[in-house]
């Protein structure tokens, strides 16, 4: 690769942070992670073990919801307080369609044959400012701009939110 910088290039240095592998394919929608499962799994075993001498000494009967203070919430509610506390909820990501998929590699082949890098979403990457600063940043997306060029939605590490859209060549070096 070409080492020098010209005028409105971007080099770029990536690292993967994509989940490789077999994704799941059961039907639930979150699984649980965390250090707080083990101590759930043990307060269930001791609810069990009470449920079950209340129920051996005829104390089974349920109270009502009123009397035992149950109000129903949201799971937005549930997993929005979880967040507080940290990521204990990882929601499982949604099977890609074949339309979209197909469209997709369709972008990336004409991408290619323009001669543009294409870097995949998660991809964590350091970018050469113009003061000649490296920019850690996150891959978001990417999409076919309207003149038909691949670029790519970036986020800058330590300005979340901030959308900022890029264009690579290969040759612009790096990738």
């Amino acid at each position: 690769g070409n080492s020098e910088a010209h005028p409105g290039d971007v080099r770029v240095r990536a690292s993967s942070s994509i989940r490789r592998g077999p994704q799941p394919t059961h039907a639930v929608a979150m699984r649980h992670e965390g250090e707080g499962v083990a101590r759930r799994a043990a307060f269930h075993a001791r609810e069990r073990e009470r449920r079950d001498r209340e129920a051996a000494q005829g104390l089974a009967e349920l109270p009502s919801d009123e009397a035992a203070g149950v109000k129903e919430v949201s799971a937005r509610e549930v997993l929005e307080s979880v967040a507080e506390s940290g990521p204990n909820y990882v929601t499982l990501p949604a099977a890609e369609r074949q339309k979209a998929r197909r469209e997709r590699l369709r972008v990336a082949e004409v991408a290619r044959q323009a001669g543009q890098a294409i870097i995949d979403t998660g991809t964590h990457v350091e970018i050469l400012g113009v003061q000649e600063r490296w920019w850690p940043a996150t891959i978001m997306g990417r999409q076919q701009d309207l003149d038909g060029r691949l670029v790519h939605e970036v986020e800058y590490d330590g300005y979340p939110g901030e959308q900022y859209w890029h264009v690579w060549t290969t040759r612009s070096g790096g990738v």
